[in-house]
């Protein structure tokens, strides 16, 4: 893993992707992989979305494997874990070859009198970010929204079970992104996880329910001053919050410790 910023390689900021089912036009509701399906049914519509997004100035993509842990993929396709771990890494490649295959759409493009995508398209500066989600995505339950499984079980063992996953990842992506993480426990676990891979950084988000309390309910800056103290290494890019539904500046004016 590449080490980086979540920034652009000259400092422009990062335009992430957004919905990939949604470009898509798959309905995915109620599929507990989600869009980790994708990488098996339909793996070139995911490129093709990619490169929709790359088209409109995106500079950051995002793997697919919210959900798709290595447990998660064994169970709803019957996989076994080696070709589980094979089918997230292959997220990854897939990614970056939205993006390196960018200049043959391009010139495509031309060819049919399409505007879409910027001349000026670098492959290079285009990051590719493993998405890891909470322990709540694999059990499917609900809880993913309130945290309670933090409850009984420690942070070794969210620790234990992420690391596979995040392991996959880490091998070919820029950036780890810590995702929709509803409880403090297991934002301790990521980051706790994150200094077996010294070369990995991460950003980590929480999900919440309010401006100042984390979904679990526990204080947001209070959850934030632990992760950076448990984080030694320096390997947490950003701290912020996903899935919420408030203004951004409502979250980051004093609920996190030195947010702008």
């Amino acid at each position: 893993m590449e080490a980086t910023g979540v920034s652009g390689p000259h400092g422009e900021p990062a335009v992430v992707n957004g919905s990939l089912d949604a470009v898509i036009g798959s309905d995915l509701d109620g599929d507990p992989l989600w869009t980790a399906r994708l990488l098996v049914s339909r793996p070139d519509d995911l490129v093709k979305a990619y490169q929709d997004y790359l088209s409109v100035g995106c500079n950051v993509l995002t793997t697919c494997t919210l959900r798709a842990s290595v447990q998660a993929l064994q169970e709803h396709l019957s996989i076994s874990v080696s070709e589980a771990e094979d089918l997230i890494a292959s997220s990854v490649s897939l990614a970056r070859r939205s993006a390196t295959d960018m200049p043959r759409k391009l010139g495509a493009d031309d060819r049919t009198h399409r505007k879409e995508a910027p001349r000026n398209f670098d492959a290079k500066s285009v990051r590719v970010v493993g998405s890891v989600g909470p322990y709540g995505a694999y059990l499917y339950d609900g809880s993913e929204y309130n945290g309670s499984y933090a409850d009984r079980m420690s942070v070794d063992e969210l620790r234990d079970w992420h690391r596979p996953r995040v392991r996959c990842l880490a091998r070919g992506c820029d950036l780890l992104a810590f995702e929709t993480v509803p409880a403090l426990r297991e934002a301790l676990a990521l980051v706790r996880l994150l200094r077996e891979f010294p070369g990995a950084r991460a950003w980590l988000s929480f999900s919440c329910q309010n401006e100042r309390l984390t979904a679990k309910g526990e204080s947001i800056a209070d959850a934030v001053r632990a992760c950076l103290a448990e984080d030694s290494a320096g390997q947490l890019v950003a701290i912020g919050v996903n899935c919420c539904q408030a203004r951004r500046d409502s979250y980051t004016d004093g609920a996190i410790p030195g947010a702008p």
